[in-house]
């Protein structure tokens, strides 16, 4: 069990926040709008210390041998702040929704994002793509928001 949130927390900038800094679907391809969005929304997998790709939002991934299909395995439990949970679909929508930076290659090399189940979200590609993960999992990377 954890512990009830305590205190306040004041958090000041040295910039005027744009509205686009507020949601994942809008965000230019600069680093200052992930201060915001990096305490709002989270992603897939993301790096952490001593790791360049970590799980967040997914539990676990796979990579079939021809480089392909990405498979995502979705933390079980997670909510939104709302109290709805979070699930594939969730991952669609935001993939689908997104317009930013990176919107055009990853259009450009994703055949089809297929749910699965409500834990489970499958990535079709075109051709092999070693970046692909690299998207997810760096400033460039899709955040995911509620539906």
């Amino acid at each position: 069990m954890s512990a009830a949130p305590e205190g306040q927390l004041t958090w000041a900038v040295h910039f005027s926040l744009a509205s686009t800094f507020f949601d994942p679907a809008e965000t230019p391809g600069i680093i200052t709008p992930f201060l915001v969005l990096y305490a709002l929304h989270d992603a897939l997998v993301k790096p952490m210390p001593g790791k360049a790709q970590a799980g967040s939002l997914a539990e676990s991934w796979t990579v079939s041998p021809d480089g392909l299909v990405y498979e995502f395995v979705l933390q079980p439990g997670v909510k939104f702040h709302n109290g709805d949970a979070f699930t594939a679909d969730d991952v669609k929508f935001s993939f689908e929704r997104y317009k930013g930076a990176a919107a055009t290659p990853l259009r450009a090399r994703v055949a089809s994002v297929d749910v699965v189940d409500p834990l489970r979200i499958r990535f079709r590609l075109k051709a092999p793509w070693p970046d692909f993960m690299t998207f997810f999992g760096t400033p460039a990377e899709l955040r995911l928001n509620g539906r």
